[in-house]
């Protein structure tokens, strides 16, 4: 995983973001982020129910 993933769409995209923001979340007690994995993939049932279905 490198910088250079932060711009590409899609799945390198997601892995980057999940690995920073996984990062940022542990350091107030959270073990992980549960919309994103570091594998690239979205999980849709952690979604927030209010957002709009594009």
């Amino acid at each position: 995983m490198s910088c250079d993933d932060l711009g590409e769409d899609g799945g390198p995209l997601i892995a980057a973001t999940a690995v920073l923001a996984n990062g940022i979340v542990q350091h107030f007690g959270q073990p992980e982020v549960l919309q994103a994995t570091t594998d690239g993939a979205i999980r849709i049932r952690y979604r927030h129910r209010g957002s709009i279905d594009q």
